[in-house]
């Protein structure tokens, strides 16, 4: 199933009670089966975007417009791998830590990492969402990393979504869409391999814009 949302808007109360919209009039369409990356710069919206998508989003957030519920099946890993820096205590409690195979602290960040996502598996989701997987890898890891989400996809028929600010060539060829925010705004909704011909005749709009209002300006 299709993955979509329109004119979501979504505002952040702030402790001196001032209200700011960190969400506006956003749109877009995900198709099922498809590794989909949300994009754009720091601030722009896109965990905001990814959690609300998610249900994840903290009580202070007010969501003034959502078409539809679609929180039922589906896995979540966050930017800090919290889980995994709890269990061990969690198995002293169960009095389970003597049999236990192997503590939990000697996982490097990545693997822990990977074993979360691993574990939102359990649940067999159709959709997978990741807020900033680069947080805490090199390039290196989180190509493969993303290898196996494209894998997954492909072979789950599952809709990975994931936060990301500054993809590589390589990570942009692996996707099959792209949500691209900017200022809190939607900017492109689409497949990947078009964002790029969509942008560009964007910037050219911009620049005839421009030239026709110095131009009118002068007059």
């Amino acid at each position: 199933m299709n993955l979509e949302w329109k004119n979501v808007e979504i505002e952040i109360l702030h402790d001196e009670n001032k209200i700011e919209c960190v969400l506006s009039n956003a749109n877009g369409k995900i198709k099922s089966g498809s590794l989909c990356a949300i994009m754009g710069h720091k601030n722009s919206g896109k965990s905001v975007l990814l959690n609300t998508l998610a249900g994840k989003l903290s009580p202070n957030f007010l969501i003034k417009v959502v078409t539809e519920k679609w929180y039922e099946k589906i896995g979540y890993v966050g930017k800090d791998i919290c889980f995994y820096e709890n269990l061990n205590q969690i198995k002293e409690d169960l009095q389970i830590k003597e049999i236990s195979d192997l503590a939990v602290n000697v996982f490097d960040f990545d693997e822990k990492k990977q074993l979360k996502i691993a574990t939102e598996f359990f649940n067999e989701p159709s959709r997978l969402f990741i807020d900033d997987p680069t947080h805490g890898l090199n390039s290196g890891s989180f190509n493969n990393l993303l290898k196996v989400l494209k894998c997954l996809c492909v072979k789950y028929k599952m809709t990975i979504i994931f936060t990301i600010q500054r993809p590589s060539d390589e990570v942009f060829n692996e996707l099959d869409q792209l949500i691209l925010l900017s200022n809190s705004h939607t900017v492109y909704s689409g497949e990947s391999k078009k964002a790029e011909k969509f942008l560009q005749r964007m910037v050219l709009k911009t620049r005839l814009r421009f030239h026709f209002q110095t131009s009118v300006l002068k007059h």
